[in-house]
């Protein structure tokens, strides 16, 4: 009958309600799937025939947004009152949700009193969801006077409407936020110049970071022009991470906070090759350092990145980009670091393609480079059900394995790789684990 419930078979579960008798311990899963799925003929044939835990069941509703649920709960069960929880909860949740007519339903059934603190935090979710007709019944109709955090809530999730009404009602700003810092973070700038123009409240340096940071320009420009606060190095180091090339570019000309020496490091991180050769020929005071670019590019595939730094940066790399490159499966990065660059890598490359399961890579190393690899290659790879890497490396090298190839295989059920394992056990076993 559950299944049934659960894929809206009406049809089946009237059949089965007539034909199969139901134990009270399955009537209680029933229960939840009929109000999960929204079954309410179900959910009233359970009701009428079993012990049902109605305030229980109306808490599950309303938490996984059953409001049709809830409602019909409330208009037709016996509910016990509370003064506070769970009611507060269930308030809340509504609130959030903008559902209006459970809002209006459950005070005029008495179920529930709001106190200060839960009316506060009835404006403020319904704020933060931008249900402005949910905001205007909790004060108009209930009285509640607090906003609690929802100007805040309402400013980062770009409300307008409901901040001009929290404004006009004059509701009480619980929040030492600062609004316009909010809505930069998201970049909504009608509601930083409607902020600007009726509150008499500053930003800060934030505001034009977190703007730079997402690309917008625009209001990266509206703040120079309109605010003084300014920014910080952030805003420039961020754009770079995130490859915003024309706030980067505008920064530059028009802000004198520059950025950091790990800038051009952050923007090969995320490969962003254009970025890197900007700052590279754009700096003005700042003296770049990047150690790791060339690994974490190598890591990352970024091929023509690992090239334009061996050619234009004299940090280099380590072994680790060799490594990397091979665990994450770059062949041509591996080729290209062994034909042009000295570090070498170390057995980890070898284990890693292994155990990632990049064989190509691994026949590379074994023809071209002299590292090797441990037994922790092919227990990795037996642990990983990887029963041909296995065969490769017991055809075509001598490092064998220890007990814990076996001991994975067995624990995974790999029948095949324990059986083939089994008869090789002794001659695979060259090191003890």
């Amino acid at each position: 009958m559950r299944r049934a419930v659960r894929n809206n078979h009406s049809t089946v579960v009237a059949w089965l309600q007539n034909h199969v008798a139901l134990r009270p311990e399955f009537a209680v899963k029933l229960v939840e799937d009929a109000v999960c799925y929204g079954d309410l003929a179900t959910l009233q044939w359970l009701i009428e025939r079993f012990d049902v835990d109605m305030n229980r069941t109306l808490d599950l509703a309303a938490g996984i947004g059953q409001w049709d649920v809830a409602i019909w709960i409330v208009e037709n069960c016996e509910m016990k009152a509370h003064p506070e929880e769970p009611y507060d909860e269930l308030f809340g949740r509504a609130a959030g949700d903008g559902n209006l007519e459970f809002l209006k339903l459950v005070p005029s059934r008495k179920l529930w009193t709001p106190n200060a603190a839960t009316a506060s935090e009835m404006i403020s979710s319904a704020a933060a969801a931008g249900h402005l007709e949910a905001v205007k019944w909790l004060h108009e109709e209930l009285g509640i006077n607090s906003a609690g955090d929802g100007y805040f809530l309402a400013a980062i999730g770009g409300h307008l409407e409901v901040l001009k009404y929290l404004h006009e009602k004059h509701l009480r700003n619980d929040s030492t936020l600062s609004l316009m810092d909010a809505a930069a973070r998201n970049g909504f700038l009608d509601v930083m110049q409607w902020l600007h123009a009726n509150f008499n409240q500053k930003c800060t340096t934030n505001a034009m970071d977190s703007v730079a940071t997402i690309g917008h320009l625009n209001i990266v420009q509206w703040l120079h022009e309109h605010r003084s606060e300014g920014c910080t190095s952030a805003a420039m180091d961020l754009a770079a991470s995130n490859g915003h090339m024309d706030a980067v570019k505008w920064l530059h000309s028009h802000r004198s906070e520059g950025c950091k020496w790990a800038t051009l490091g952050w923007a090969a991180e995320f490969d962003h090759l254009d970025m890197v050769q900007w700052l590279h020929n754009n700096n003005r005071h700042e003296v770049f350092f990047c150690p790791d670019a060339m690994d974490t590019a190598a890591a990352q595939g970024c091929l023509d990145l690992v090239k334009w730094l061996t050619e234009n940066r004299s940090e280099g790399c380590t072994g680790e980009a060799m490594n990397d490159a091979a665990a994450y499966g770059h062949l041509e990065v591996v080729k290209w670091l062994h034909e042009n660059r000295s570090e070498g890598c170390t057995r980890s490359a070898m284990d890693r393609a292994v155990v990632n399961g990049h064989l190509e890579i691994v026949q590379w190393l074994h023809e071209n480079r002299h590292e090797e690899c441990s037994t922790g290659a092919m227990d990795g790879a037996a642990k990983h059900g990887n029963l041909e890497m296995v065969k490769w490396l017991h055809a075509n090298r001598r490092e064998g394995s220890t007990k814990k190839a076996m001991e994975y295989a067995a624990l995974s059920d790999n029948l095949k790789m324990v059986m083939w394992l089994a008869p090789r056990a002794a001659r695979l076993m060259l090191s003890k684990a």
